[in-house]
């Protein structure tokens, strides 16, 4: 025992030896799967991280609830009603059904992913469905969603000059009310009214790239007026037209030059691949700069994807409940950061289960779930394994 006061004053007592391992490093090498000390600092034994395992309600659940907002370009979803919350995709009939182990074990299992939505994408599939497309042709059940993935947009996390130039022209005008000048005040109302019909009219998968072009010649027109009214008589006036102009050459900036560099990110996908569970393997056209610019997204097992080689340009794109998602092998980083959310809040983390291949080692496969199904039902029936590939043939 020795004292832990200063200054001469008496003070309490504390033991010498090593003090027992605070609640947040004790959950921290829960979450490592690393030796851990109970409360009074004696090892105890190795446990994993908790998941709570998320099944959809349905195939369709999502169908026509994607909008894109005219003005800022973005895709949102709303009414989740029936579609689970989760942070990880599993795509592997687990031996015990559920998902169990430690970070180190996790980190080497091939069959966890990170799904990143293709927002925009699933807001063209949603629209296709609302309009009532028809293809074409001889196709198979997943043609409208191939279809879509041939579609040419840009699924980088990126803005690309896609929002409307409302969003700087509505703060545009406030800034003509300080001018003084009821004409341009006049003409801004009426650019503005212009470009509302202009946004609404081309906030459509086919023509929604068109919006700024279509806007382009009217607004140079506008700033060629607007130096025309140039007045620097007073203060007012002087800050009413400064603000116009700055804020005119701020969405020709961030607007019509971000869309043209952008516009080398546009890409679409062939599907190379038709995996159970509405999975996709697929090979990106276009936006060779993709893995330049926004880094690395990882390389699928070959026992997933069926490829010797997984190119950059490889994608595995699912489609859960209508919603288009990319699934990507998590880094380490991704670990870190659900490793620290899991010591923050020790709540099990939800992932999504797809069961589209069977990890049961009592199966002597890796087939997907359906095909595990028909061969055990075969067995059933026959008796005999080795009517099992006569059986799934004739189905």
């Amino acid at each position: 025992l020795k004292p832990t006061s200063t200054f001469g004053r008496p003070g309490r007592l504390a033991l010498a030896k090593q003090a027992p391992a605070p609640p947040c490093r004790r959950r921290r090498a829960v979450a490592m799967g690393t030796q851990k000390m109970n409360s009074k600092g004696q090892p105890v034994a190795d446990r994993n991280i908790r998941f709570r395992k998320r099944i959809l309600n349905g195939v369709s659940v999502l169908m026509q609830k994607a909008k894109r907002n005219a003005f800022t370009g973005e895709v949102s979803m709303r009414d989740f009603n029936g579609y689970p919350d989760f942070l990880l995709v599993d795509i592997a009939m687990r031996p015990k059904g559920i998902l169990t182990g430690g970070l180190n074990e996790l980190m080497a299992d091939k069959y966890l992913f990170k799904p990143v939505p293709l927002l925009y994408r699933t807001w063209i599939y949603h629209s296709m469905v609302r309009e009532g497309a028809v293809l074409v042709g001889k196709h198979d059940e997943s043609g409208l969603l191939k279809h879509v993935l041939s579609e040419f947009c840009i699924d980088a996390p990126t803005v690309a000059g896609r929002t409307s130039p409302l969003v700087y022209y509505v703060p545009l005008a406030l800034g003509t009310c300080l001018t003084g000048n009821p004409f341009l005040v006049i003409i801004t109302l009426g650019v503005l009214a212009f470009m509302l019909t202009i946004a609404k009219a081309t906030n459509f998968p086919s023509s929604y790239r068109k919006g700024r072009v279509a806007s382009l010649p009217l607004r140079l027109l506008y700033f060629v007026v607007v130096l025309a009214f140039l007045d620097f008589s007073n203060f007012a006036a002087i800050l009413g037209f400064f603000l116009t102009v700055v804020i005119a050459l701020v969405d020709f900036i961030q607007g019509d030059v971000s869309a043209f560099l952008s516009y080398k990110l546009h890409c679409s996908y062939q599907v190379l691949k038709a995996l159970e569970g509405r999975l996709y393997v697929c090979y990106r056209q276009g936006a060779m700069a993709w893995e330049d610019i926004f880094g690395e997204r990882g390389a699928v097992a070959e026992e997933v994807s069926s490829l010797a080689v997984w190119e950059k340009r490889h994608h595995l794109i699912a489609d859960i409940g209508d919603l288009l998602v990319e699934l990507r092998p998590l880094s380490a980083d991704d670990w870190e950061a659900l490793r620290e959310r899991y010591l923050i809040n020790p709540d099990p983390i939800p992932y999504l289960a797809i069961d589209a291949f069977d990890l049961d080692p009592s199966s002597g496969s890796r087939h997907s779930a359906a095909v595990s199904k028909i061969l055990s039902l075969s067995r059933k029936e026959e008796g005999d394994d080795s009517n099992a590939d006569m059986v799934l043939e004739d189905f």
